[in-house]
């Protein structure tokens, strides 16, 4: 049986949690932004808080526009702005049952981030990454 390989993406970087939209500063916090062919619709991102990691899963496309304009509904929205103390970020809106959270993160360091994953799966061709019939062929083979 071939084993499927997938390739991966990932990121370090600073983001800083704010307590409320107005604040010119926040707290800055470490997060990991994460993306795998196994997975080529999303990405994966994981704020590195005192209470332990935090964890969120959303649509790579949503991230992609949220850097040009405001994108998302509901749990996930990002929105481009200039803030006067970290310069060119995204504000990303958070919210589950447990609370909501905003956090500011640098728009050139997610760009790099997205230009890596798109050179590993381009748009449009996240179907092709799937893999679904070796996927298949070896879970029945097992």
């Amino acid at each position: 049986m071939s084993r499927i390989r997938h390739q991966r993406v990932v990121v370090n970087t600073p983001c800083w949690l704010m307590g409320h939209p107005s604040d010119s500063t926040g707290r800055e916090i470490s997060s990991t932004w994460q993306f795998t062919t196994a997975n080529p619709y999303a990405v994966q991102v994981t704020f590195h808080v005192s209470s332990g990691p935090v964890t969120w899963l959303f649509a790579r496309e949503l991230l992609d526009d949220g850097c040009q304009a405001t994108s998302g509904l509901a749990d996930v929205r990002i929105s481009p702005t200039d803030h006067s103390s970290y310069g060119r970020v995204i504000e990303l809106h958070l919210s589950s049952p447990s609370g909501r959270a905003l956090l500011l993160v640098s728009v050139p360091a997610i760009a790099d981030f997205l230009r890596r994953t798109y050179a590993l799966v381009p748009a449009g061709m996240e179907g092709r990454h799937l893999q679904m019939d070796k996927w298949l062929s070896s879970v029945l083979s097992a």
